[in-house]
């Protein structure tokens, strides 16, 4: 991570890391396999209880979050660096920054397919500021796809609104279309009565 980020020096080893995706199932599921093939071998060992990866050698530890937890599962001490797998809420992102102030980083990978989402106003409409940098790649940069199936993605998508989202990583506002993913379990929250100080 040293040198993933031209505007952050990070302190040396042991890293405190975050990956954050979207629901505990989903990564157990679909990734976790995946990453201990492909990335932890040998040297890592896990924590079922704590959702936690340990580095034997240099004591770096990565923890599994979920933005279905609620924000309030974010808070706590400071990161060195929090990686994002695709949008999460306002508030989740809100907590994870605040974790990187002092010397982390946050990162996010994600395709922004919905919409004038907190992400488009507060992250690519603010590339070069305050420390943003937004690094646009396509799906032809994935080098884990075969050219069949990304031939697939382009023929499914090329000359739909959703063809600079989809294709080549491009947020895109569709007209028409303003909207924010809806969770009943994340955006309700029990009725109550409002205090006075409301008014």
């Amino acid at each position: 991570f040293r040198h993933f980020h031209k505007y952050r020096q990070l302190p040396e080893p042991p890293y405190k890391m975050w990956y954050v995706c979207w629901d505990y199932d989903f990564f157990f599921e679909n990734i976790k396999s995946d990453w201990e093939n492909r990335f932890l071998q040998g040297e890592y060992t896990y924590s079922e209880r704590h959702r936690t990866y340990t580095n034997s050698v240099n004591g770096n530890m990565l923890t599994i979050k979920s933005v279905k937890s609620g924000e309030d599962d974010f808070r706590g001490a400071k990161v060195a660096a929090i990686f994002n797998d695709e949008e999460s809420t306002k508030p989740v992102a809100d907590e994870c920054f605040m974790r990187t102030v002092g010397g982390g980083v946050q990162f996010f990978g994600m395709t922004s397919v919905k919409g004038f989402s907190w992400a488009v106003k507060e992250l690519f409409e603010k590339n070069g500021q305050n420390g943003i940098e937004v690094i646009y790649m396509s799906l032809f940069d994935n080098p884990y796809i075969s050219d069949e199936e990304k031939q697939r993605v382009v023929d499914k998508w090329k000359g739909t609104p959703w063809e600079k989202s989809r294709i080549y990583g491009i947020p895109t506002i569709v007209e028409g279309l303003v909207f924010e993913k809806f969770n009943r379990s994340i955006h309700c929250i029990p009725s109550f009565t409002p205090t006075p100080e409301w008014q």
